[in-house]
C-alpha cells in the first residue's frame, strides 16, 4: 500500500504557507503494508495521559546543524564526503558543534523542535501541550554525500516526551536509522527517513504506554515487538533555510573554503508513520514446507 506525504512550507520567503503534494509516494519498507493507527496511555508523575482516538501520522518540525568532512581533501564537496547530524531538542539534540557560528541554545527551545500536531488532527490528547508535549533528539545520524546529496545509513533518534511541569525530558524510545535521504534530484527539498523502534530502548513505561492497531490487530508496543516482529518508522520532510546564520542549508553549496570541515543547517517539518509489517519471510517458509510435505506424499504413493 502507497501513502502520499503532504507537506507545509515556505516558498522563496513568503509568509503565505503553501501545500506541496510529493509526486513520489512513500511505500513502507517495501511491504506492501499500511500505516497502523496509534494511540497512548502513558502514566506521567501518576497521572494517566491518553490519545483521544488513534492517530494514523505524526507531525512535527525540528532544527538541524551538521558537520561535513572533507574525506578526500579535494577543497569541494565530492563522493564520500562524510556527514554528521545533530538535531531536535536540547539540550541533548542540536548542541552547537564546535566551530560552528550557531550560538549553543539559540534553535533549540522546546516550542521550535517536536510535535506539532497528528492526522487526523484531533483535539489535544489529555492534557498534551499543557501538561506534557512529544519531542525528539539525534546527535549522530551519519552518511556520505552520494554525488547529488547526503545519503544517511545511521544513527538513532531518541523519540520521548517533554513533562512541561517539571521541565524535563523522559526517554520514550530509540528509533534505529537504516536509510535516510533525498528524493527527487539534487537539493534537500524533500527527504524521507526509513528505521525501526529498538526494543531494548523501551522506557518510561513506553512498552506497554502505546498501542498500533494494523490489520485489525490491536496490540501494546511491546507485544508487538516481541517474537522478533519489528516496528518500522518512515518519516517525510522539507528542508528550509539555514536559519539565518550565514550557513547553507544544502550540501551542494557547501564551501570548506580551505578548511577540512564545513557545516549546513536548516529547519525541518514533515511527518512520520509506524507500521508493522507481515512476518512474510515467514509466510513463504510455511508455504515451501506444504509444498515439500505434498512433494514426499507423492513420492510415498
Amino acid at each position: 500500500m502507497l501513502l502520499i506525504e503532504f507537506f507545509t512550507f515556505s516558498l522563496n520567503g513568503d509568509d503565505v504557507m503553501k501545500k506541496l503534494v510529493l509526486a513520489t509516494a512513500i511505500t513502507l519498507a517495501s511491504t506492501g503494508a499500511s500505516a497502523a493507527n496509534v494511540e497512548w496511555d502513558l502514566n506521567i508523575d501518576g497521572d494517566n495521559y491518553t490519545s483521544a482516538v488513534p492517530v494514523l501520522e505524526f507531525v512535527f518540525q525540528y532544527n538541524s546543524q551538521s558537520i561535513v568532512t572533507d574525506s578526500d581533501g579535494s577543497g569541494d564537496i565530492s563522493v564520500g564526503d562524510a556527514i554528521t547530524s545533530h538535531g531536535g531538542f536540547g539540550p541533548n539534540g542540536f548542541d552547537s558543534l564546535a566551530g560552528s557560528p550557531i550560538p549553543a541554545g539559540l534553535f533549540s527551545t522546546i516550542s521550535d523542535n517536536g510535535l506539532t500536531g497528528f492526522d487526523p488532527d484531533i483535539p489535544a490528547p489529555g492534557d498534551y501541550k499543557t501538561e506534557y508535549t512529544f519531542t525528539f533528539y539525534f546527535n549522530d545520524l551519519m552518511g556520505e554525500w552520494d554525488g547529488n546529496d547526503f545519503r544517511y545509513n545511521s544513527g538513532e533518534i531518541q523519540f520521548g516526551y517533554y513533562d512541561l511541569t517539571n521541565s524535563a525530558f523522559n526517554n520514550l524510545f530509540a528509533i534505529d536509522i537504516l536509510d535516510g535521504g533525498n528524493i527527487g534530484g539534487a537539493g534537500q527539498a524533500s527527504q524521507i527517513f526509513e528505521g525501526e523502534i529498538n526494543e531494548a530502548s523501551l522506557e518510561n513505561g513506553a512498552g506497554a504506554g502505546f498501542m498500533l492497531t494494523q490489520n485489525g490487530k490491536t496490540r501494546t508496543l511491546s507485544d508487538w515487538l516481541a517474537g522478533d516482529l519489528r516496528v518500522l518508522f518512515t518519516s517525510g520532510q522539507t528542508v528550509k533555510g539555514g536559519l539565518d546564520q550565514g550557513l547553507p542549508s544544502n550540501g551542494a553549496d557547501i564551501d570548506f573554503g580551505g578548511s577540512d570541515t564545513a557545516y549546513i543547517a536548516a529547519n525541518h517539518d514533515g511527518s512520520f508513520v509506524l507500521n508493522v509489517p507481515e512476518p512474510s519471510s515467514i509466510a513463504v517458509l510455511g508455504l515451501s514446507l506444504i509444498g515439500f510435505g505434498a512433494a514426499a506424499r507423492r513420492r510415498k504413493a
